[in-house]
């Protein structure tokens, strides 16, 4: 009878794949190539690759977590080949970031790149090198709270929101700290809060600021057209009415002091006239007794 002789094993103990799951390696990867190199972030603790042996051949991994920052950390991938025997390894050497060598290009300037109130508007234009400001807000704003943007990995905060009384300043100071957290820089916004009357309307109409006021109509001159004669008196709100009786009121006192006169010159010439007719009325009757005797 034939017997099959068992075929022997592969003793390939190769990857035909190595990429890290976060990163990647700085050369290429080639089967034949055992070692790499690569670089993490600060903020990677841990790290774990994707691996693909050879046919019928298994790999493990040494470790997954990194060392501290700015340390290297060689990570070793054992490949086992089909036979068991046959053995190949791959080291990948990190070198993990420190903290500080993860800034960005000028995170190290603590400046902001806007400023804007969400009430009103600064009165000077906003640039990242002006660091003083000022502002007006109306009496019935009691608050004010701003929309700021520092730089790449630099914070900011404002000491306060709240204003004073109506008439007073209020700074408000914004600390812009860079992204290494030594570097600081201070911009203030002074802003006034005006008084209650200058937003509040008064009983009285007065000129908006820059505005004249009306000016009163003059009266007309002499021959002219205009809104009354110069020769009639414009009633005053109240008493409308009076002027046009006025005449009338005239009128009849001259009637009355008419007839007063000429009352008092006929009762005068009555005086006057009834002398002489009495003294001829009783000479008459005095002659008429005689003759009667």
């Amino acid at each position: 009878a034939y017997r099959q002789e068992k075929e022997p094993l592969s003793g390939e103990a190769s990857l035909l794949e190595l990429a890290p799951d976060t990163g990647k390696l700085e050369q290429a990867f080639s089967p034949d190539r055992l070692f790499y190199t690569m670089t993490v972030p600060y903020e990677v603790k841990t790290l774990t690759f994707t691996a693909t042996p050879a046919e019928g051949a298994s790999c493990r991994v040494n470790r997954k977590n990194l060392g501290a920052g700015g340390s290297e950390t060689e990570f070793q991938i054992t490949v086992t080949a089909a036979d068991g025997k046959t053995k190949q390894v791959y080291r990948v050497t990190v070198y993990r970031q420190e903290k500080e060598d993860n800034l960005e290009s000028g995170t190290g300037e603590a400046l902001l790149l806007s400023l804007v109130p969400e009430t009103g508007q600064l009165d000077q234009a906003f640039s990242s090198d002006k660091l003083r400001y000022t502002m007006t807000v109306p009496f019935s704003v009691t608050a004010v709270t701003f929309q700021t943007q520092p730089a790449p990995g630099a914070s900011c905060r404002v000491n306060r929101k709240n204003l004073g009384a109506g008439g007073s300043d209020t700074e408000f100071l914004f600390t812009v700290t860079a992204a290494d957290g030594k570097t600081k820089q201070v911009y203030s916004v002074t802003v006034h809060r005006e008084e209650r009357e200058s937003s509040s309307a008064s009983g009285k109409l007065s000129p908006s600021p820059g505005q004249s006021p009306a000016p009163s109509p003059s009266p007309p001159r002499e021959g002219e057209d205009g809104p009354y004669p110069t020769s009639v008196p414009v009633p005053v709100e109240g008493e409308e009415g009076q002027e046009a009786a006025l005449p009338e009121i005239l009128v009849e006192n001259q009637d009355r002091s008419l007839a007063y006169t000429l009352a008092l010159a006929a009762f005068l010439v009555l005086l006057y006239v009834s002398g002489p007719v009495s003294r001829w009325i009783f000479q008459k009757k005095e002659k008429a007794g005689k003759d009667k005797k």
